[in-house]
């Protein structure tokens, strides 16, 4: 049975393109699927999965931006598992762009090939040491990147969900890498500094009561900040999972200031029943999030929608947001 497991999303103007970070089975399809979008939403009748090998090999989409001048589209894996004597996961560590209205002209950013699989392997070893701590100088061993977000200043932003010794003992966190990044010769450049810029703990934050961690982040040139996501995955229930939604101004991003919860009033933050995972902004007051619920399909019968939801396998959950004055 094919799950729905939608962990990417970008809005390009008239279509709404989606990752998954699972694969999809059967001949003519990907991990990455485009839908038209209108007034009353996406038109489901409208799929197109997007086919060129670039968009095959790579395995585990986490998230897709939209350079600000509107005319590129870049998305990452989670680069968060390699094979040293293998290309078996080199999927896992890609990092694609291609021009917007053009996805069939996609390309790998900085490409290494390993028997006829191309990705971004090098770029590895380089968010691992912008993660170098006291217990690993040389560069943390595991991660996963879940955010991307291109900025002003032609700087790329890496956010990171989880670091650690390895994939089962890791930490959570909210943590964001940038590197500067240049278009030449219809190719994606990426500069040698990787530098941490970013760290915040929202578990201090008086008004959350879940262990969240950073799963998508993007840049508002409306508004000039950006929107960070983060998700909690406590169990297998749907009221064990969910997520919530901030903003960050560029000034306090720079600072690195705390980031401030988007509340419903002044006491009661925005929480998603579904486990948000991926942000895209439509307008100046709209913000379209996908879910990604992993396995969990929730209950028959709803009695609280804010933490309680009900969902076929094959279908994912989207939430758009107005932002009022």
């Amino acid at each position: 049975m094919v799950q729905c497991e939608a962990s990417a999303v970008v809005y390009t103007g008239d279509k709404i393109i989606l990752g998954s970070d699972k694969p999809i089975p059967g001949a003519f399809r990907s991990s990455v699927l485009a839908l038209e979008y209108g007034e009353n939403g996406l038109l489901a009748d409208s799929l197109d999965y997007l086919t060129d090998a670039p968009f095959v090999q790579a395995v585990k989409y986490e998230d897709f931006t939209v350079t600000p001048d509107g005319k590129y589209v870049i998305a990452t894996t989670g680069f968060d598992r390699v094979k040293v004597d293998s290309n078996a996961w080199d999927g896992y560590n890609t990092l694609l762009f291609w021009p917007k209205e053009t996805p069939g002209a996609v390309k790998v950013v900085t490409p290494l090939t390993r028997d006829n699989i191309t990705s971004s392997l090098g770029l590895r070893s380089k968010l691992s040491a912008a993660l170098a701590t006291h217990s690993y100088p040389e560069g943390i061993p595991y991660f996963k990147v879940e955010g991307l977000a291109a900025i002003p200043g032609n700087k790329l932003l890496f956010g990171i969900r989880e670091l650690g010794a390895k994939y089962n003992d890791f930490d959570y966190a909210v943590k964001i890498i940038s590197v500067p990044y240049r278009f030449d010769n219809g190719e994606m450049i990426l500069g040698n500094t990787f530098s941490l810029v970013y760290d915040y703990n929202p578990w201090v934050n008086p008004l959350l009561h879940r262990r969240v961690a950073l799963s998508s982040i993007e840049y508002d040139s409306h508004k000039d900040q950006l929107y960070l996501l983060t998700s909690f995955e406590e169990g297998d229930s749907d009221e064990s999972i969910g997520g919530y939604l901030w903003t960050l101004s560029m000034e306090a991003f720079k600072k690195g200031c705390a980031p401030k919860l988007v509340m419903l009033d002044k006491s009661t933050p925005l929480l998603f029943a579904h486990k948000a995972e991926g942000l895209a902004v439509l307008d100046a007051t709209h913000v379209f999030v996908i879910h990604d619920d992993d396995r969990v399909l929730g209950r028959e019968f709803i009695e609280n929608p804010e933490t309680q939801f009900h969902r076929e396998p094959h279908q994912a959950a989207y939430t758009i947001i107005l932002f009022t004055p």
